[in-house]
């Protein structure tokens, strides 16, 4: 390996918060355990189907983007890992991710982590147990939780519970408070107490499909089109039981809940979630406030992406 390749993962490890814990003897070991991978822009590093090299990348240079099955994204610049979970679970990865520019990636194979004789057993400890602490950080979040874990802690600022698909506009004002919010999911079958009880006689595929294209019809009527590309509405598992899972991602502009007076005339509403409501922000003066403490900083950065 060259001198300039070691200096490009001593750089990119000398960027990374999580390797600070290191000194510059075991960053310079890791380095030559390591290799630099290039990639051109849109060019893709792995997915759900496709699980690439069986390592973990650090960012050396460019920028590139991960994207959830759940709709979620997240980008990644210099100084940051990502694909940490495939170094111990061999069978899938949790996501899609790609190069947005053209960028170089540091990668540290499984065989690095955890194998005996690559790296000295006190640096190969403290590696696995740095990852270990992402990963931690990422469950503790949600992003990568299941649907069971998730409904087993409770309602919160970002999952609600729905028993029946017939709560259609209540789904819907949800949605809205989660997108004006952090996203979050509501989980279609779960009681208010988070007891499982499943969809009923309606999970056969065609019955799926029938509740994801009636939801999907309410939440057109309820929100505007150009948010609707947030939601991500699929069939899941969770305590033996079929629910629905309903994601949705945060918005970088305000979303608003459409709702009809008596007289037919459409009001929109802005929702935003808190614990495990949705409250309304009311009053003209309240909505400029919350739009310019909650989506000013995406106006001055060009609608960047959360």
């Amino acid at each position: 390996m060259n001198t300039n390749q070691i200096s490009k993962m001593l750089d990119a490890f000398e960027a990374c918060p999580l390797f600070e814990i290191f000194t510059v003897a075991e960053k310079t070991q890791l380095a030559r355990q390591s290799h630099i991978v290039a990639y051109n822009a849109n060019q893709e590093v792995f997915s759900f189907e496709h699980k690439g090299e069986d390592c973990f990348f650090l960012v050396a240079s460019g920028n590139f983007k991960l994207q959830l099955k759940t709709k979620q994204s997240k980008p990644y610049h210099v100084g940051e890992i990502f694909g940490e979970i495939g170094i111990f679970n061999e069978k899938s990865r949790t996501g899609t991710i790609w190069a947005i520019t053209a960028g170089e990636l540091v990668a540290i194979s499984r065989d690095t982590v955890l194998r005996e004789g690559l790296l000295p057993s006190e640096l190969r400890y403290k590696l696995a147990f740095t990852l270990a602490q992402q990963m931690a950080g990422y469950f503790h979040k949600g992003n990568l939780a299941t649907s069971q874990d998730l409904i087993s802690r409770g309602e919160n600022e970002n999952v609600e519970f729905k028993l029946s698909e017939k709560r259609k506009d209540e789904i819907a004002r949800s949605l809205c408070g989660f997108m004006n919010h952090q996203g979050g999911a509501v989980f279609v079958g779960v009681d208010d107490g988070g007891k499982a009880v499943g969809l009923g006689n309606n999970t056969s595929k065609e019955d799926i499909d029938r509740l994801r294209r009636d939801i999907g019809n309410t939440l057109q009527a309820r929100i505007n089109s150009v948010d609707l590309h947030r939601v991500d509405i699929r069939s899941d598992k969770a305590f033996g039981k079929t629910i629905l899972r309903i994601d949705c991602t945060p918005s970088e502009t305000p979303v608003y809940y459409k709702e009809k007076d008596k007289e037919n005339n459409i009001h929109e509403i802005l929702l935003v979630r808190h614990d495990s409501r949705n409250m309304e922000i009311k009053g003209t003066s309240e909505v400029a406030r919350f739009v310019l403490m909650r989506f000013s900083e995406h106006a001055h950065n060009g609608h960047k992406k959360l």
